[in-house]
């Protein structure tokens, strides 16, 4: 791989994240749709199958249908929100003309656990500030800052890609000039770099390695930091036992 990537390669890296990040959020509301059709007909088969749990469990299973509404109003708007923006990258290739994004691209010696390739909207900065002075709320009427981030190894290195329209980078550069401060210490780069993926990331795979090292209790640590920052407008876990890279 290059040490430069060209703009062009930059913004079909970008596309890719965040067709990515679209297909899940489609998916996502598809089975939500199903599980409440299911939960009105007492499907509870079709619910032990969405949410792969026992028959047993699902009849227990209770969602009040207002969370339900919610959550599909927010993954609907977030669906709307990734296909405009894969429709502005797709005109720019299009076009040849990428004078509208702004790309980010930082490498490290060490061998990544983790591959990722998402859409994320950053609620925090690098130093637990709000990078918005509210968020999205339930009338889903603020307009979130989106960007893509890639993560993969290639030829012993660890190639972090991050990029944004500039329309958001207006928002976002203070928290873009933050990583490239911290790029220059790497271990400090990689700490708030797995905390930045427990807290905005859904598209990520780990190496089965990596996984397997790590003892019952980190395992335990890695899925409750995962599920905090999904369920709660506060800045990632830190302090982590284990670090992705």
């Amino acid at each position: 791989m290059p040490d430069n990537l060209s703009s062009k390669q930059m913004i079909i890296f970008f596309l890719r994240a965040i067709s990515i990040e679209g297909w899940k959020k489609q998916s996502i509301i598809n089975s939500m749709k199903d599980l409440s059709l299911s939960l009105e007909k007492n499907d509870f088969e079709k619910i032990s199958e969405i949410l792969e749990i026992s028959f047993d469990i699902a009849k227990e299973v209770i969602v009040s249908p207002d969370a339900i509404i919610w959550s599909l109003k927010g993954h609907v708007q977030g669906l709307k929100d990734m296909q405009e923006l894969m429709g502005t990258l797709l005109w720019q290739i299009g076009n040849n003309k990428f004078h509208g994004t702004i790309n980010y691209h930082w490498k490290f010696s060490s061998v990544s656990n983790i591959a990722v390739a998402s859409g994320v909207s950053p609620l925090w900065d690098t130093k637990g500030k709000k990078l918005y002075a509210s968020i999205r709320g339930p009338g889903l009427d603020e307009q979130m800052c989106h960007a893509g981030i890639t993560i993969f190894e290639f030829g012993g290195q660890t190639n972090v890609l991050m990029y944004c329209l500039k329309k958001d980078h207006e928002v976002l550069k203070e928290l873009f000039s933050q990583i490239d401060d911290l790029s220059k210490n790497e271990y400090e780069f990689k700490t708030w770099l797995t905390e930045f993926i427990l807290e905005n990331c859904e598209n990520v795979v780990f190496r089965p390695s990596f996984i397997n090292k790590l003892s019952p209790d980190q395992k335990n640590e890695l899925e409750a930091a995962a599920c905090w920052n999904l369920m709660h407008s506060q800045p990632p876990k830190k302090n982590l036992s284990f670090c992705f890279f």
